[in-house]
């Protein structure tokens, strides 16, 4: 999946929902549900975070570009304990520095030079 108009698509399907049903169940028409999985609208950040519950993912996952993350199933983000959650949490968080103090610690060597950027202002909750 590339972008949230697939996303929103292959969740709403997965989870067995008609665009009626999905439609309803976030207070929108069904023409407003066919423009997202089309692409010819985005849902705003209310209706995010509707999808978000309504489809049993996250909001990051729903706005995220594709990445090695995005390789994680919705089957899997659901069997993570909460411990895993705090910890994603908390590493979403950290300073480039402390990622690499981390990996360091973790004798890790990741596969790139630099960490990619995440500010504490994504919405890295787990709705």
């Amino acid at each position: 999946m590339s972008n949230i108009s697939e996303k929103i698509k292959d969740l709403r399907l997965e989870q067995g929902l008609t665009q009626p049903q999905l439609a309803k169940a976030i207070g929108v028409s069904n023409g407003t549900i066919s423009f997202w999985e089309n692409g010819l609208n985005t849902p705003n950040s209310n209706y995010i975070i509707k999808l978000a519950k309504v489809l049993q993912t996250t909001t990051e996952y729903l706005l995220s570009a594709d990445n090695i993350a995005n390789t994680i199933t919705n089957q899997q983000i659901k069997q993570l304990s909460q411990d895993e959650i705090i910890l994603i949490e908390a590493y979403r968080n950290m300073s480039q520095g402390k990622k690499q103090a981390l990996f360091s610690m973790l004798d890790i060597n990741p596969h790139f030079t630099e960490l990619p950027a995440q500010g504490k202002n994504n919405d890295n909750s787990r709705k």
